[in-house]
């Protein structure tokens, strides 16, 4: 729960790129102009950072915020704004289920146990609903629908770090006493609205070669 404690800078993070994007699309330069955002840049920018704050920063309220200016924010380099989107959305649905806490009011962090806190995910396909059975083809008509991701959960954060040993370039998550991952199929919705994963596997761990 470490993260918990840095809500003043994701949520900085959060308002600098809202007001980012309103001065991009309303009262700033227009798209043709060279001071605008463009939809594809090959370097770094705002997804990744958006991407770790809508992970890490679990208040229903500022992750929501996050996860919709992630679907905003077009491309850069390898990230899609888009698919991280989802796969924020997938995370919180998750973390938020009923059974994984209590009632909480928006800033009490702790009410989502750390054993229920998704600790990575990262995808490992990319998929199409109508393009070879789902699969990516290397047709460009169709934008990419679906994910394959890997989620990673640690059932005691405290305990593997006390008993864990590690070493450089080390997998931890290899350890299955301490961490379960399983695979997800993770819808990418064309609209703004935080939806949950549509076809999800049990929950049981699925032993993946990383």
């Amino acid at each position: 729960m470490a993260f918990d404690d840095y809500a003043p800078e994701f949520q900085e993070i959060i308002t600098s790129v809202e007001i980012l994007s309103l001065n991009t699309a309303g009262g700033g330069p227009p798209l043709n102009s060279p001071d605008a955002l463009p939809l594809f840049t090959p370097e770094m920018g705002i997804i990744h950072p958006l991407y770790f704050t809508a992970l890490k920063y679990r208040d229903p309220f500022w992750r929501r915020r996050a996860v919709a200016l992630l679907r905003q924010s077009g491309r850069e380099g390898p990230w899609v704004g888009e698919i991280e989107a989802a796969l924020a959305s997938a995370i919180a649905v998750r973390e938020e289920q009923p059974e994984n806490s209590v009632e909480r009011v928006s800033g009490d962090l702790t009410r989502i146990p750390e054993s229920a806190r998704i600790s990575n995910c990262w995808v490992v396909e990319y998929m199409r609903d109508d393009v070879d059975g789902g699969y990516i083809s290397h047709s460009d008509e169709t934008r990419i629908r679906k994910v394959k991701a890997i989620l990673i959960r640690c059932y005691d954060m405290e305990k593997m770090v006390q008993n864990s040993i590690q070493v450089p370039n080390e997998h931890p998550w290899r350890d299955r006493t301490q961490w379960a991952w399983w695979e997800e199929i993770i819808s990418v919705p064309y609209n703004t609205e935080l939806e949950s994963c549509t076809h999800q596997r049990v929950m049981e761990p699925v032993l993946v070669e990383l």
